[in-house]
């Protein structure tokens, strides 16, 4: 029998040694304590009489037991008193769970420092991806009031996804505790993981610095380095997920294999892999010459931390939630398309605004004070007039390229929203052309000699990615169709963009006679965007009984598009072949190789060349660059400098040279499978889910079951939160443009405490500037 013996009702004190009613050196005093709380307790309905123990740890198991839940009704009897009987368990839990990590940061200057490096990585780090990962080391076990002390700004929305993040892939890198030794291997397994892990999929941010690799007889390589935004253990999981789907056959090395060459390879790419865009490749460089002149003032470290912080936060904004703000209408003149891209010279392309420009960006105010801070205190440090001079201009000319990359991140975005406009009303007999010239492809053989290697000349090909409607009536999912057309010999001028934009518009006829309607998007390359190629626009349709409704061009350094990702898989389905043992030297051999084991889905290569010589038609129109939206009509043709931004300027048919001779492509006939020639079919959300429909298209991908599955591919647009549990769903994202962008989320408190910032501050103007006039007075 246990040291105790009690009842529900009523015990008696003296039944164990261990329990006793004297608890400290005056029993008087306890006993009138312990009579008062009993009383308290039966006033609020609780019968329990108290215990009270002079050696918790002798007593037996049994008494433990006793003790503990007796103590616990007390307890939960006053928590009941002092707060509601639905807020108890709340604030037990408040008292016993989230104070625990918040003593610990008082009471603890090591957890301090740790807390301040964590803090102090995050701000370096100039993506999400990466910030995410940071913080997911933390934020598991500390509350979110604690690390606003050393992340200031961090929003809720942001430390629940690290959170999150942390419970579903893991904190920090995470490592196979079991991986598989493969001893033998070959070199076409190696490449295709190198072109995997290269690709924009993987890395997306901007190459910079270099990077010294070692190899295993003490050989030094020097590598452009780059950020890779996800960890090596998820890279993994996408490269199998993408073999299972698009490379059926292909053996992969083991995951212990690749996780070795991830780490041989640490955040290392080859840069001509991937065009740098100049706008933001030049802000970057300002932003780290700013850093370095705060850095040679020689000012106080607080305020050297200041200004550096400020530009990171500047930088970091601009990168990735400056594009989620933009809208077409904003009382934020920084945010507001219309006002920023309306010409003050010609009535045209003016559009004047609905509404007041009163609201303040707190993000664009910091950066644009900082700037004008940083002048003044270069203005007051340097007592020379002459090199202060000097350093100020030095600022301007370090400021431009960052206004630079700010317009030309809110022309992209205005210029985006013509694409998603016209595939949002694409009827059923219209269709959208996405066309662009892929990187040249130096001829290659399976084994290259030394005198073989040097002096190469590249084939050119073109890429056409067509996007139309489904056939289903009660559909509203997109089909894909892309054209190769591969050229032995060929100038990339106007006269082949032409050729192959006829012959393009003649094959999508023969397909489906049903279609009359056509868009076309492009880059700003001079072959596309030049008076020949706009100018043929109209016979072009004449030919092709198709006719073109609009040609769209990107802002320059923005044409990234589904062209190059569908070059990008081309590819590396080519040299797959080519590890074959097959030689790639001319156009035969490529449509060869791109049409081998089944070709791609959705896919048709073709070897093309120019019909005969074509002597070139004159054709000039005025100003043609600072155009970038042609609409085609039979009135003639209206251009824009900025998609809805004004009336437009028309051009009548009579002020305009139209060329009537279109060059003509031959094509050296291949037969296709069946693969390649049918359209792939991505599924939207709301698209009907029958057997009968996916029967009708075999290609198409089921996006319903990636609601139950955790996601591997994140699209790497700035500001989209789409994610997707298939290679194929992830490109054909990408290839339709239609991006979920979201700007950042909070909560109804911080929504109506930023409110009230704003309010007051307008407020706080409107006082000074009244006082002012009754000073003036």
């Amino acid at each position: 029998m246990d040291d105790l013996q009690v009842s529900d009702d009523d015990m008696d004190i003296d039944s164990d040694s261990s329990f006793s009613s004297i608890h400290s050196n005056h029993p008087e005093d306890d006993e009138k304590k312990q009579i008062a709380l009993n009383q308290f307790l039966k006033l609020c309905g609780n019968n329990n009489k108290v215990w009270m123990t002079d050696s918790y740890k002798k007593l037996s198991p049994q008494s433990k037991s006793n003790f503990l839940s007796r103590t616990r009704s007390i307890v939960r009897t006053v928590l009941e008193f002092v707060a509601r009987v639905d807020d108890s368990d709340e604030l037990l839990g408040e008292l016993l769970g989230k104070r625990k990590v918040n003593a610990l940061w008082v009471r603890d200057d090591n957890f301090t420092s740790v807390l301040r490096g964590i803090g102090e990585a995050y701000q370096n780090a100039e993506s999400w991806s990466t910030r995410r990962s940071i913080l997911s080391i933390v934020a598991p076990d500390i509350s979110l009031n604690a690390i606003q002390t050393f992340i200031p700004g961090l929003t809720e929305h942001r430390f629940t996804s690290a959170r999150i993040f942390a419970k579903a892939v893991g904190t920090g890198v995470i490592i196979d505790p079991s991986p598989k030794t493969i001893q033998r291997f070959d070199v076409s397994q190696v490449e295709h993981f190198v072109d995997f892990i290269v690709s924009g999929n993987v890395c997306t941010d901007l190459p910079f610095g270099e990077k010294t690799l070692k190899l295993t007889d003490g050989t030094e390589l020097n590598v452009t380095n780059t950020i890779r935004n996800m960890i090596p253990t998820r890279i993994v999981q996408q490269y199998f997920a993408y073999c299972d789907e698009t490379c059926q056959g292909f053996q992969p090395l083991s995951q212990s294999s690749l996780l070795r060459i991830l780490d041989t390879c640490k955040a290392s790419t080859r840069k001509s892999l991937q065009g740098v865009d100049y706008f933001a490749a030049d802000a970057g460089e300002a932003f780290d010459d700013l850093i370095k002149m705060i850095e040679d003032l020689s000012l106080s470290p607080t305020d050297t931390q200041h200004f550096i912080s400020n530009l990171k936060r500047g930088r970091a904004y601009l990168k990735s939630d400056y594009k989620t703000h933009i809208a077409k209408k904003s009382t934020i003149a920084d945010h507001c398309a219309t006002y920023a891209l309306s010409d003050k010279k010609e009535r045209s392309f003016r559009e004047k605004c609905d509404h007041e420009h009163n609201d303040h960006c707190n993000e664009c105010t910091v950066l644009k004070n900082t700037f004008r801070e940083i002048e003044d205190l270069l203005t007051k440090h340097i007592s020379d007039k002459e090199l202060a001079e000097r350093a100020i201009s030095k600022l301007k000319a370090l400021t431009a390229p960052i206004d630079l990359w700010k317009a030309h991140l809110l022309r992209t975005v205005n210029q985006d929203w013509c694409r998603d406009d016209l595939l949002d009303s694409l009827s059923n007999d219209a269709f959208f052309v996405y066309i662009d010239w892929a990187m040249k492809w130096l001829p290659e053989k399976y084994r290259d000699t030394q005198s073989e290697f040097f002096g190469k000349r590249g084939l050119s090909w073109h890429v056409s990615v067509v996007v139309k409607k489904t056939n289903h009536p009660d559909s509203d999912n997109f089909e894909y169709k892309t054209f190769v057309h591969v050229f032995d010999d060929c100038i990339q001028d106007s006269t082949a963009v032409t050729a192959v934009l006829r012959d393009t518009l003649l094959r999508m006829h023969k397909k489906d006679p049903t279609l009359r309607r056509c868009f076309i998007r492009s880059d700003n390359a001079g072959c596309y965007h030049s008076a020949q190629t706009v100018l043929s626009i109209p016979q072009i349709s004449k030919d092709t009984k198709i006719f073109i409704e609009r040609f769209d061009f990107c802002d320059p350094q923005s044409g990234k598009g589904p062209c190059d990702r569908y070059s990008a898989v081309e590819k590396s389905h080519v040299r797959l072949h080519m590890n074959e043992k097959h030689d790639i030297t001319n156009a035969s051999q490529f449509v060869e190789a791109a049409n081998s084991n089944g070709g791609i889905t959705g896919v048709e290569t073709f070897e093309a060349r120019l019909n005969g010589n074509v002597d070139k038609e004159k054709s000039h129109l005025a100003n043609i660059t600072s155009y970038n939206n042609f609409h085609f009509s039979s009135s003639g043709i209206r251009v824009h400098r900025a998609y809805r931004t004004g009336e437009g300027k028309l051009f009548h048919p009579r002020e305009l040279s139209l060329l009537k001779h279109v060059p003509v492509l031959d094509c050296d006939d291949f037969v296709h499978s069946q693969k390649s020639t049918a359209f792939s079919q991505s599924k939207s959300q709301n698209a009907p889910n029958n057997s009968s429909q996916n029967n009708d298209h075999p290609h198409s991908i089921d996006e319903t079951e990636e609601t139950t599955i955790d996601k591997l591919y994140d699209c790497q647009e700035d500001g989209c939160d789409a994610t997707f549990l298939k290679f194929g769903n992830w490109l054909r994202h990408i290839l339709v443009g239609k991006h979920h962008r979201l700007p950042e989320r909070h909560c109804m408190t911080d929504t109506a405490a930023i409110a009230y910032k704003s309010s007051l501050e307008r407020i706080e103007n409107r006082e000074t500037i009244s006082m002012q006039l009754e000073v003036a007075t």
